[in-house]
C-alpha cells in the first residue's frame, strides 16, 4: 500500500469527502484516493472483493419542514451513517 497523495472522494460522483470522513479515510493506508458505497460500486461494474471490511463514515445534514398549523419553518438537523470501500477493495464483475 501506498501513501495517498490527494484527498478521499467518491469515485461515482467525484464529491470530495470531508470533515472527519477525509482523516478517516486517508488513515486507512490504502494508495487510491477513491471510495463508494457497495451499491455504488455495484452499479458502476464492480464488486467487493471477498473478506474485504468497509470503512465507517457520517453525514451530517439539515431537513427542512413547515408546520401546517403555524406556518412556521423548522430546521432538524440529522446525522447518518453509511459505509464505504476503497478501490484497491473491489474487482471488475
Amino acid at each position: 500500500m501506498q501513501k495517498i497523495t490527494q484527498l478521499p472522494y467518491n469515485a461515482t460522483t467525484s464529491m470530495a469527502y470531508r470533515g472527519s470522513n477525509v482523516a478517516e479515510l486517508m488513515t486507512r493506508g490504502y494508495g487510491s484516493p477513491e471510495w463508494a458505497t457497495f451499491l455504488q460500486w455495484r452499479e458502476a461494474g464492480y464488486k467487493v472483493k471477498k473478506g474485504e471490511k468497509g470503512t465507517h463514515c457520517l453525514h451530517f445534514g439539515k431537513t427542512t419542514k413547515k408546520d401546517t398549523q403555524t406556518g412556521k419553518t423548522k430546521v432538524t438537523g440529522y446525522m447518518k451513517g453509511f459505509v464505504v470501500f476503497n478501490r484497491e477493495q473491489v474487482e471488475k464483475a
